[in-house]
Order: structure tokens, then C-alpha cells, then sequence
């Protein structure tokens, strides 16, 4: 081998034992684990239907559209949601135009909403591999290449709940809020790391301005990320009370003045040029102030410690004062501004009506990241410590308080749990690295040194606690997928029939309209009708069925109390209470869900006893397990459950409601009943839709009437098949009118054919005369053909019967044919006296 040929060979063997190869392996890992095949499947379906998961991801889905097709503008007031008003989208931002920006730029200036959509699905992974390498760059700031390589193994393979976030099909903000956040860490780390007292513009503006970068970006993609803010400004406050109590330099103060001017100047310069890329107008004050907080406050410290240390003032006592200033300013705030009352609560106390804002168990830190989470916890007194005398305590600060932030921010409001995950990971591998001190030198002297952590790390990664189902597995299997798909063949079915066998609204809910400052008091055009939903699933309702939801987003009272109502003339009203003149709901969508597992949620959100829902029933069940025989109580949510719209409508086809008729029920069908725990005696409804034929075949057995089922310590009864999505249209129904004797119960039947495969569906409406003998029912169906817009026909006639008592038999019946104009006017149909 000549020499020529060894130094090519050589410089081949650098690169190839390059540690970025590994760190490159590792950032394809993570987006390998978010792309499995069970992701794909669930994304990517049969018919070239891309779907999402979760329902936020439809709403940021409709927001990319929007900017894709009007780049480089953001939909600052949506008219696709919030009927009648519509809605300042304070959620839309730098996240939904970076999409709508790269499907244009893959379009060619002409993207199709294919584009957007894959886009999109695409968008949570790879930022997920970006967070990695972002990571990595965090982590190196602290310790050495194997250490940080180590860190993003541990993220990696132990992503906890980020994992949900940033699979493939989970478009929503807070994947971009994972990579922003490390990013905001790092240049903070970064720029304590080349602290310096000199002040020169040229040493002094483009770092100010490249630190605060990120950071700015997040408050124009995340509405929540004035608590990034504060984090910030904690991180700040820590290391100055440090620098006090230890007599060191104040770089804390000169760094954090460049770092808040520049952070100052970004927000307020976009903010001003740019004024639909402020999120929420109310909180551009308080951005700026707390910009200027985070410029100032350790300066301030310093002052204050100065000062006191004048008039000879222990450091210790003077940390102290210190110490409970912010405190203290937060009381006084919260106790005097409401605003600042109201900024708190929404933070620190979510809604426990969302699935995901649930109180954080001790045991969800080692069943989300498993053996790296617990180690974790020990890294808080270790990073203190080390602070007290380490000369590198400004990094160790800047690195480990914002994380140490997050996750008590995860505890305190039971949200955000995705955040802490990468800081986890850090505080691992740290911990580790300082167990190795402990160890005798002659353990690892000379170059395994510097790989203990990796070693050590390896041992805590393989711990084979994966099969054993402790811990949550680092890749996405098809549960994880199908626990957070929300939409179905039922809905998908369902929102293609609303789209294009409905009505078609005057104005496009991607339509652009003037600005948030000179709105002026935007108003739908008439004709444009709204579409009532459980706050779930307006985003869908608006992103694939293209009609405008009278809610989405979050929950509401109106909608919870209409779940609730069991009253159909309230129901009405709680439809839309804002409606006024010819503002109007059309239809409301129901599925097996909404009445199921999610019902109670609306009562816990009014704030309503649960067990105003649990009733007993009289006829307890018997069952024969092997020898022995026993009974078991039949516990349903009773008969409030049964009186409620919601129920009325879904379960039973609206059977004795006069103003919603069915007009659409979707071909996929879903299985819903009670399940029993036979330890604990709790008792719940759920829902499973069902997506095979030996689904159904194992279904319909459950069906039968008194059957139980007994699976595994559950009970499971009064189990019922029906279509996943029903479209009810709300019309002002016909009413027939007559007289009979006094007292007398009056009855209307009719069999309605629904769909292409003609489901037979009777409704019935009941009455009882009043003293005088008049009586009155209000239908919602016509005889003869389907109306238009609906795929329920009924028969030639009304069966009309009159019995002296209710389940007596009748005395006479008459046939009453009713015409749709009868229906859509609210005409009277009088049939006199019989």
C-alpha cells in the first residue's frame, strides 16, 4: 500500500468512525419508530383517503389548505367554525404556514389539498428526527460526545408520550412546540456558555437577536408559549440568585439584557409589520412585558443584591429577599388583575372532560420512560449541588431548570406531557455520568472513560421491561394507532354524504375576510346554515364534510348542556344560543361515541353529580360461571341517560321527537354497551366500531336481549348494533292537530327505509289530550318519497291511533299523509274531532 493510498484509506476510516454517523442512525431511528406499518395503515387507507389522528390535527389540516392556496397569509378570522360568528383562529400560526408553504413550494405555486395532506401526515416524524439532532446539540453544551450521543439513545428508545405526538398522521402544533423548545434551550445554554461582559454592537446584536430566535418563533406558532417565556425568565432568575450567593460576576445580567432586547425587537417588529402573525392579540402586552422581564430581571437581582450588600447585608439573606419576590409579584397579580387570574387558571387547571388533561399518577413516569424516568427524578438535587461549587454552574443551570420547569408544569396542570421527555433523557444520562465519579478510578481509567455513560446507558436501554408490558413501547404499534383514531370508515362515510348531498353553503369556510383589526363585526351570508356536533368532531365536520360547526376546538357549555338536555324544546335553543333572525342550525351529527364513552364527560364538564347517572335497574341479571350461579346487578346510567335528546336521537332514531328527523345513518356500523367491573362494581358505556365481518359475527350474539358476557373480571350487557354516524336535520315538523275525548293517548307511526340497503326504522310519536280534548303532534317526516337531502323514505301514510289508555288497544286509527311543505313550514294538519 503506497502512501497516497493510505491516507485515502485513512481519511475513509476518520469518516466512517465519525460519531455524527451514529447520531444521523439514531435521528433515522426516530422517524422509523413513528412510521410503522401499523401508522401507515391507519393513515394511509384503502380508496387513497388520508387519514388523521386525533381530531386538532383536522383543524390545522383546514389552516395549511387555507395558507397553501393564499401564501404566504394565515386565516386570522375563521368563518369555518363557531357559527354564527365565526372565530379568531388563535391556534393557526408559523406551524400551519410552514406546511401550507412547503405544499406550495412542492405544487409549484399550485398545491393541490392531496399535497397538503400528505404534508402534513409527514410534518410530526420528521420533526421528530429534527428534535433528536436538536438534542444532541443541547446535551453536547453539558457534557461529552459519547454522553450526548447517549442522551438521544434514552429519547430515542424511551420517547414516553412525545412518541403520540410526533407519529406519522398527528399533525398538531405540538410537535413543532418539541423541536422549538429544544432549540429556545440550546441557544439560551449556548449563549451562557460564551458569556462576556463586553457590550459592543458588534458583539453584541447578532447573538441577541440568533438567541432569541427560536424563542420568537414559538410565540407566533404556539399560543401557550408565554409559559415557555416565564420558564426562561425563571432559568434567568436561578442563575443570577446563584451568581449572588457565590459573589461571581454578573453575566446572567449582561447576557439576559441581549437576550431580551432581542427577543423584544423580533416580537415586536413581526408583530407590528405582520399583525395577523400575532395569535392572540389580548397577550401581545404581556409578551412584551415579560420580553422585558426576562431582559431585566437578573440585573434587577444584581441591583437589589448591590445595594443590600451597601448597607452589609448577608448574601444569604439577601438570596432570600430574593427568592420571594416572584412569588410575591405572582400573589399580587393574580389577586389584582384578572387577567393575569385568568392566564393562571387556564394553565394549571384543564379540563378534565379531554382525555388527555388527566392528574399525573406517580406511576406514569416509569410507565411513559420506563427506567430513565426514575433515574431522572434523582438529577434535581445532583444539578443543585453541583451548582454550588462546579465552575460550569451557569451551563448546568441554563440546561437543566427549563426541564426541571416543564415536567413540574406537566404535574401541576395534567397537560403537556409530551414536553418533557427529551429533558428526561438528559437528566439520565447526566445522572449516570456523575454515578461514575462514585466508582473507584482504576475502574475506568484511561479510554473506556468516556464511554461509561454509553455503557451504562446501554444497560438501562436493554432493560428487557418492553415484552413485560411495564412500559410503553418506543415505536408505534397498531393499539397506540387505533387508541388515537378517532375517525372511521363511519365518519369518513358520513362527512362524503354531508359534503355532497347536502346544501352547499354561500361562502367557502376557506374563504378570507378582512383582517382581526378591522373585522368590524364579520356576518355568514344568508343561506349559510350551521352544524351542530359534539365538540370533538367539529373539525372534522369543517375539514372533510366543508360545513361550518357551531363548535370546535374545546369543549363548551352549550354543547355539554345539549348532550345533557332532556328537554327537546331547551335542545333547540342550546343548538345555537348566539342565532339570531334567519342564523340557523341545519343538522346535527351524532355517533355511537358521543353517547357512549364520552357522554359523562359533559356532565364532569358542567360540573354535574355522576351519580345523577347511575341508576340500578329491578331486573339484575343471573349468571352461571362453571358450578356457580350468581346474580349480577344491572347498573345503567338510567332513566335520565334514556330521557336525554342525545340518546333519544341516536339510540332510538329520534323516536318520539318532533323537530329532528333522521335523513342519513352511515353503512359501517359500531358495537356500544355496558361494561361491569365484577371486583370494583364501577360501570361504564363504551362503543368499538366494527371494521370485519367476524367483528359482527362476534358482536351479534352480545345483542340479545338479557344476554351477559363475561370476559377477564368484566361483565358486558344490553349491548346494541348501530350505524356508527347519524345526521339528524332539524325542521320546524308538521303538526297534526285534532280532538278525542279527554284523557285519551294518541299515537302516529310510521316505518321509515333508510339507506341503499333499506334499514327499516319505525318512529312513533305519543301524546295524551288535554282536559278540553284537543291534542297536538309534531312530525318531522313526510309520507311518500325520501325528502330531499335525505336517504330515509317513509311510508304512504301515519298510522294513527287512539287508545282510552296508554298500551290499551286502540279504539279507532286513521291514516294521515303529510307533505314535505307541511314539514318545512310548520303547517297545521287538522283532522277534527275523532
Amino acid at each position: 500500500m503506497n502512501e497516497r493510498e493510505f491516507r485515502t484509506r485513512s481519511r475513509w476510516v476518520r469518516v466512517a468512525r465519525n460519531p455524527l454517523w451514529v447520531l444521523l442512525g439514531l435521528s433515522i431511528l426516530a422517524l422509523a419508530l413513528r412510521v410503522t406499518p401499523p401508522a401507515l395503515s391507519n393513515v394511509y387507507v384503502d380508496g387513497g383517503e388520508i387519514r388523521f389522528f386525533g381530531v386538532d390535527p383536522y383543524y390545522h389540516l383546514r389552516h395549511a389548505q387555507f395558507a397553501a392556496q393564499n401564501f404566504p397569509s394565515i386565516q386570522r378570522w375563521d368563518v369555518g367554525t363557531n357559527y354564527p360568528t365565526g372565530q379568531r383562529s388563535d391556534a393557526a400560526g408559523l406551524f400551519d404556514l410552514a406546511i401550507g408553504g412547503t405544499a406550495w413550494l412542492i405544487g409549484l405555486g399550485n398545491p393541490t389539498d392531496t399535497i397538503v395532506e400528505h404534508v402534513c401526515a409527514w410534518v410530526p416524524p420528521l420533526l421528530a428526527s429534527i428534535s433528536v439532532l436538536l438534542l444532541h446539540l443541547l446535551a453536547r453544551t453539558v457534557m461529552n460526545q459519547p454522553g450526548a450521543l447517549a442522551v438521544c439513545a434514552v429519547y430515542v428508545l424511551h420517547p414516553g408520550p412525545s412518541l403520540q405526538r410526533t407519529m406519522l398522521g398527528f399533525a398538531d402544533h405540538h410537535c413543532a412546540e418539541i423541536v422549538l423548545i429544544l432549540a429556545a434551550a440550546w441557544t439560551l445554554v449556548r449563549g451562557f456558555g460564551r458569556a462576556s461582559s463586553d457590550l459592543s454592537i458588534r458583539s453584541f446584536l447578532p447573538p441577541a437577536f440568533l438567541h432569541a430566535l427560536p424563542q420568537a418563533l414559538l410565540l407566533f406558532t404556539w399560543a401557550g408559549a408565554p409559559i415557555f417565556l416565564l420558564i426562561t425568565a425563571v432559568a434567568f432568575w436561578v442563575i443570577a440568585l446563584v451568581e449572588i450567593l457565590r459573589q461571581s460576576a454578573a453575566y446572567s445580567a449582561v447576557y439576559a439584557v441581549r437576550y431580551g432586547i432581542g427577543l423584544l425587537l423580533v416580537v415586536e417588529a413581526v408583530g407590528y409589520l405582520w399583525p395577523d402573525s400575532v395569535m392572540k392579540p389580548y397577550l401581545q402586552g404581556p409578551i412584551l412585558f415579560g420580553c422585558t422581564v426576562v431582559g431585566m430581571g437578573p440585573l434587577l437581582c444584581h441591583s437589589i443584591a448591590r445595594i443590600m450588600s451597601y448597607a452589609r447585608v448577608d448574601r444569604r439573606l439577601i438570596v432570600g429577599v430574593l427568592l420571594s419576590l416572584p412569588p410575591a409579584s405572582a400573589w399580587y397579580a393574580t389577586a389584582n388583575l384578572p387577567r393575569a387570574e385568568l392566564l393562571l387558571s387556564t394553565v394549571l387547571h384543564k379540563s378534565s372532560a379531554v382525555v388527555e388533561h388527566q392528574a399525573v399518577a406517580p406511576e406514569s413516569l416509569f410507565a411513559g420512560h420506563g427506567v430513565p424516568g426514575v433515574l431522572a427524578l434523582f438529577c434535581i438535587p445532583v444539578v443543585l449541588a453541583r451548582a454550588c461549587w462546579s465552575t460550569d454552574y451557569r451551563l448546568l443551570l441554563s440546561a437543566f431548570v427549563p426541564g426541571v420547569c416543564i415536567a413540574g408544569l406537566w404535574v401541576l396542570a395534567s397537560d403537556f406531557e409530551y414536553l418533557p421527555s427529551p429533558f428526561i433523557a438528559l437528566f439520565t444520562v447526566f445522572i449516570l455520568i456523575d454515578l461514575q465519579k462514585l466508582l473507584p478510578r482504576d475502574w475506568y481509567s484511561g479510554p473506556i472513560k468516556s464511554r461509561v455513560p454509553v455503557l451504562v446507558a446501554a444497560v438501562v436501554i436493554a432493560t428487557p421491561v418492553w415484552p413485560l408490558g411495564l412500559v410503553s413501547k418506543p415505536w408505534v404499534t397498531d393499539q397506540l394507532a387505533r387508541s388515537h383514531l378517532l375517525i372511521n370508515d363511519g365518519w369518513s362515510q358520513a362527512m362524503t354524504w354531508l359534503r355532497t348531498q347536502t346544501p352547499a353553503p354561500t361562502i367557502d369556510i376557506d374563504t378570507p375576510v378582512e383582517s382581526w383589526k378591522g373585522r368590524g363585526g364579520f356576518q355568514y351570508p344568508a343561506g349559510t346554515y350551521g352544524v351542530f356536533s359534539p365538540w370533538d368532531y367539529g373539525n372534522m365536520i369543517a375539514a372533510i364534510g366543508r360545513r361550518v360547526p357551531v363548535w370546535s376546538r374545546y369543549p363548551t357549555q352549550p354543547a355539554a348542556q345539549w348532550m345533557l338536555s332532556e328537554n327537546e324544546r331547551r335542545s333547540l335553543f342550546l343548538l345555537c344560543p348566539g342565532c339570531r333572525g334567519l342564523e340557523a342550525v341545519r343538522y346535527v351529527v351524532l355517533d355511537a361515541r358521543a353517547v357512549s364513552q364520552y357522554f359523562l364527560a359533559n356532565a364532569a364538564f358542567l360540573g354535574e353529580s355522576l351519580g345523577r347517572y347511575d341508576s340500578q335497574e329491578s331486573d339484575d341479571f343471573k349468571v352461571s360461571l362453571g358450578s356457580s350461579s350468581f346474580r349480577v346487578p344491572h347498573k345503567t346510567y338510567g332513566p335520565r341517560y334514556q330521557r336525554s335528546v342525545a340518546a333519544r336521537l341516536y339510540l332510538h332514531d329520534g323516536w318520539d321527537v318532533g323537530r329532528f328527523r333522521l335523513v342519513y345513518a352511515s353503512s359501517h356500523e359500531s358495537y356500544s354497551a355496558y361494561t361491569l367491573n365484577a371486583g370494583t362494581g364501577a360501570f361504564w358505556r363504551a362503543a368499538y366500531p366494527i371494521d370485519s365481518t367476524e367483528a359482527r359475527r362476534a358482536f351479534s350474539p352480545r345483542t340479545v336481549e338479557s344476554s351477559v358476557t363475561w370476559d377477564d373480571g368484566f361483565f358486558e350487557y344490553d349491548g346494541v348494533i348501530k350505524p356508527t354516524v347519524k345526521i339528524f336535520e332539524k325542521v320546524k315538523g308538521a303538526r297534526v292537530i285534532g280532538v278525542v275525548k279527554p284523557g285519551f293517548v294518541v299515537d302516529a307511526m310510521i316505518e321509515l327505509r333508510c339507506g341503499n340497503e333499506g334499514r327499516r326504522v319505525p318512529y312513533g310519536r305519543v301524546t295524551t289530550a288535554t282536559p278540553d280534548g284537543a291534542f297536538e303532534l309534531v312530525v318531522p317526516h313526510p309520507t311518500g318519497v325520501a325528502p330531499p337531502h335525505s336517504t330515509c323514505e317513509g311510508g304512504d301514510h301515519y298510522f294513527l291511533s287512539v287508545r282510552p289508555e296508554e298500551g290499551a288497544y286502540p279504539i279507532s286509527t286513521h291514516a294521515v299523509v303529510v307533505e314535505e311543505a307541511d314539514i318545512r313550514g310548520g303547517q297545521p294538519i287538522d283532522i277534527g274531532r275523532l
